[in-house]
């Protein structure tokens, strides 16, 4: 039997190895199998999250094929909430957003989440058997989702539902259920339940970098898939529903630009909007490390990659 924990603490060490100079991300994106038959199967829920290693940064200034040239206007609709450092509360929003591509629905009309205790689910889920009680948090994900990876008889159709339950530990964010059911559960049961889409929670990590950044005036950032960033960008992994954060900074930044023919030494321009991509590990963690950046190429309507979030320095 594969121990899921372990593979993914080796899938971890890999990851702050030497990375290549030349990301192969369709190796490095895998998905592990499920083991019950049943719509609530109870596996660790970073096996239904992919791993993805951290690779070289990607230089990309090309639009989308499907966008109009140029700078396209923010959606009149859209109201851009002010961004929250919350690492918790981000973390877990990743995982669900991940979880929830992963079983067919990049953009669940809900995500919600209570912090709770592992035999407390268990009460809620009235399942009948007795659970330690650690702290864990209680996520549901709101769509439209079919369990492909689910094992079931021959001729069965999978398993498919509008609510996706995922239970956390609060400290390791390690899975240790996963479920799709027809009908959501009441979370308000258990305690106070937190609005993943409209927390405005981000890392850390990104927050530092974004008021380290010269240059900057503000920064319009969503957390998003790979798959819905082909909306608004082309890039060479439109197939994968990775996890990502996308951020698109506004005010003045230098960058690298062609210089004349024959000239040895790079020349510069200076930009109005930089945009970047950093992914998210297995459980929820943020990647420093812009796996892609984006000059010169004005800017792009986050509203339709998801709840878009604002950042001031």
């Amino acid at each position: 039997m594969i121990d899921l924990n372990e593979t993914l603490r080796e899938r971890g060490a890999r990851w702050a190895e030497a990375q290549p100079a030349a990301p192969d991300l369709g190796t490095a994106i895998e998905r592990i199998p499920r083991r019950n038959s049943h719509i609530r199967s109870y596996l660790a829920v970073a096996a239904a999250v992919l791993a993805v290693a951290v690779v070289s940064t990607i230089w990309l200034i090309r639009p989308s094929d499907h966008s109009p040239p140029g700078p396209v206007r923010a959606s009149a609709t859209s109201t851009p909430l002010k961004a929250v450092v919350n690492d918790a509360a981000s973390r877990v929003a990743a995982i669900a957003l991940q979880v929830a591509a992963n079983e067919g629905d990049p953009a669940p009309t809900a995500m919600q989440a209570v912090r709770t205790t592992r035999s407390d689910t268990d009460r809620l889920e009235d399942s009948g058997s007795s659970l330690p009680d650690v702290p864990v948090w209680l996520v549901q994900v709101i769509g439209n989702f079919v369990c492909h990876d689910c094992k079931i008889p021959p001729g069965a159709d999978p398993p498919s539902g509008t609510a996706i339950t995922l239970v956390l530990d609060a400290v390791t964010y390690e899975g240790s259920e996963f479920g799709i059911d027809k009908k959501p559960l009441d979370l308000s049961k258990l305690g106070e339940v937190v609005d993943l889409s409209a927390a405005g929670a981000i890392p850390s990590l990104l927050s530092q970098k974004l008021r380290a950044t010269k240059g900057l005036d503000h920064a319009e950032i969503v957390l998003t898939t790979w798959s819905r960033l082909h909306r608004i960008v082309h890039t060479d992994l439109r197939t994968t529903s990775v996890a990502i954060w996308f951020v698109q900074a506004h005010g003045s930044f230098r960058h690298f630009a062609s210089g004349p023919i024959g000239s040895s030494h790079p020349a510069t321009a200076t930009s109005p909007t930089m945009q970047l991509v950093f992914y998210v590990t297995s459980h929820g963690a943020f990647v420093a490390k812009p796996q892609l950046i984006i000059e010169g190429h004005g800017s792009y309507d986050l509203s339709k990659l998801g709840t878009v979030l604002t950042l001031r320095p």
